[in-house]
């Protein structure tokens, strides 16, 4: 995806590009299902491991197992669905769009294939960089600077929690190994972080990816961006596939058992009280993009209840409600997106002649 939207941008001016993109995309779908068709799926392993010594704890480590696989697969199938939306919507500057598009499916994948924490935490960042572009280049509202400002507000702050409790861990590795700092997921689980420093990390991380799930109480970036923002692109990325959830999964869950252990109730309170507040406020809007954004809420909820049950069926019911989710999440988007195309507006009182 990185070299493909690497030609794009240099092919930008060329009406054919837009074609090339969805093609580039349509391989990288081929390249997940690869995968999938690759993985032993009857062992928990980790699998094709790849690993090139870099900076210190900033070594290059890439691997799948089961739970991976199905976020890339579902990764590479909503980027290509998006390429073929962009084309649809006519949206402004096209090849650009696909290009900023296959560039943040790459960061997205190199997010799903690592197993180095910071590496994670880093493309984050970057992939939060781009996503901001795509909001505000592609906005339909005039108050995107508004909508743009709550984003990096939240996301930032998460961001820094996710950042902090990171070194946290790295740091806790050096003192347990001599001076040793690691982030490799390998290396964090063969000494995992207990008693409060655990429990700190353990807060850190769950906040910031909380942020990003979103999770209640930590959703307020999401109806304004909704209304203000990007209505289908941007919000795919950030809600179609659930990075937060992910990275829960990936790295609290194996490197912080005790903290998880002894907090789960708290986090299924969060996200009890989270699937009957936004519902209710669901009810409330008469904006179909900020109605879509709390139903978003209240059903990501009931996918962080059945991981913190610690119950091994929850667990996969959680996983496979995240990528069914995505792909429904998507869709009602794609939906939104073209009723604003054909009318001009997205709010209901004014669509009573929809049928």
């Amino acid at each position: 995806p990185l070299l493909g939207a690497l030609i794009l941008a240099l092919l930008r001016r060329h009406a054919w590009a837009v074609y090339l993109g969805q093609a580039l995309a349509g391989l990288e779908v081929g390249l997940a299902v690869l995968l999938y068709r690759t993985l032993e799926r009857d062992s928990p392993a980790l699998q094709l491991a790849e690993r090139v010594d870099l900076l210190g704890p900033l070594g290059y480590h890439a691997a799948a197992d089961g739970v991976t696989v199905l976020f890339v697969v579902l990764c590479a199938v909503l980027t290509l669905l998006l390429t073929v939306y962009a084309a649809e919507r006519r949206l402004p500057d096209q090849v650009l769009l696909l290009a900023t598009i296959l560039g943040v499916e790459a960061v997205l994948m190199s997010a799903l294939a690592t197993i180095n924490l910071m590496w994670f935490v880093l493309a984050g960042a970057v992939e939060l960089g781009c996503l901001g572009y795509l909001l505000w280049r592609w906005a339909i509202t005039a108050e995107k600077g508004q909508a743009l400002a709550r984003f990096y507000h939240f996301q930032g702050t998460g961001l820094l929690l996710l950042l902090a409790g990171t070194l946290i861990l790295g740091w806790a590795h050096a003192d347990l190994r001599g001076g040793h700092w690691s982030f490799d997921l390998v290396d964090l689980v063969g000494l995992p972080l207990t008693g409060t420093l655990g429990a700190v990390a353990f807060f850190l991380l769950f906040y910031g990816l909380g942020v990003r799930t979103p999770l209640f109480p930590f959703h307020g970036w999401l109806p304004i961006v909704a209304q203000h923002g990007n209505l289908a692109i941007g919000p795919t990325f950030l809600l179609g596939i659930k990075i937060g959830l992910y990275g829960m999964v990936r790295f609290v869950f194996p490197v912080l058992p005790q903290a998880v252990e002894t907090w789960h109730f708290y986090a299924v309170g969060f996200a009890a009280a989270g699937v009957f507040y936004a519902a209710v406020l669901a009810f409330l809007q008469t904006d179909l993009r900020r109605l879509l954004a709390f139903a978003v809420i209240s059903h990501t909820s009931l996918a962080v209840i059945g991981l913190f049950t610690l119950h091994r069926t929850a667990l996969q019911g959680a996983l496979l409600l995240s990528v069914n989710f995505g792909l429904a999440a998507t869709t009602m988007l794609f939906m939104v997106g073209f009723v604003f195309r054909r009318t001009g507006t997205t709010a209901m009182a004014e669509l009573g002649g929809l049928f």
